[in-house]
């Protein structure tokens, strides 16, 4: 499976955290998606899961296995609310090696709480396959410097700790299964957009290309296994 990834990402032609979720629809007011800032400026998405933490991707917030320092963090919500870091934890296996991740996910503590309600984490496993809701928050399109927070359905799969997502812009979309997944941190939900299943860290697509090619996103399985374990245990931990 690393192999597969890896020969993957070798012939992808741009960063994948740049984008959002092409043609989907607009965040509503009040949603638990935020984006994460360093001077002003977004890079990641990341996700509420209690009134005081968030899960985003390990790489977003570590920088060759230590933390983003806390004062340059800034953590905004959809309808422009700032929340202050105060910890991050980061996986303890956490690798990033030829654009491939593992156990790529990290949670936030804020100091002030999130006021809407938050989705839950499935106690069982997701299905192996199936349709799934992906958030992000990320340019419209590589040519615009606009960020847009957006949504849409993805036909996703889990397969040894990630789940692969894949979309057809254009091509399907009247079927609903017509949106690009990008920008790492951004969450997948079940359908009815109640329960957390992955946090997404990568994408390969090919921009410009005359030939209607599908888009491959890559996220980290949190539903079970260690990767939940860490979560249940991360999230049990009062503020430092």
């Amino acid at each position: 499976m690393s192999r597969i990834l890896w020969c993957a990402f070798l012939i992808a032609v741009y960063p994948a955290s740049v984008f959002a979720v092409f043609y989907g629809t607009p965040v509503s007011p009040g949603s638990h998606l935020v984006s994460l800032e360093i001077q002003g400026l977004g890079y990641c998405s990341g996700q509420f899961v209690a009134p005081d933490q968030l899960v985003t991707a390990a790489h977003c917030v570590s920088d060759s296995g230590e933390p983003v320092p806390l004062e340059r963090l800034r953590i905004k919500g959809i309808d422009g609310v700032m929340f202050r870091a105060v910890h991050v934890r980061v996986h303890p296996h956490f690798s990033r090696s030829h654009g491939v991740s593992h156990h790529d996910v990290a949670v936030i503590t804020v100091a002030e709480e999130f006021e809407g309600q938050a989705p839950s984490l499935p106690r069982a496993a997701q299905p192996r396959f199936g349709r799934a809701l992906l958030m992000g928050c990320g340019r419209v399109d590589y040519r615009s410097k606009k960020r847009r927070c957006q949504q849409g359905q993805v036909l996703y799969a889990r397969l040894l700790g990630h789940v692969v997502s894949v979309g057809w812009p254009k091509v399907l979309k009247k079927y609903g299964i017509g949106v690009a997944p990008n920008d790492s941190g951004g969450p997948i939900f079940s359908q009815s957009e109640s329960q957390l299943f992955g946090v997404h860290w990568g994408t390969l697509y090919w921009p410009g290309s005359a030939i209607p090619l599908p888009v491959i996103g890559f996220s980290t399985d949190v539903s079970s296994g260690e990767n939940r374990m860490f979560l249940d245990e991360a999230m049990s931990r009062s503020k430092d």
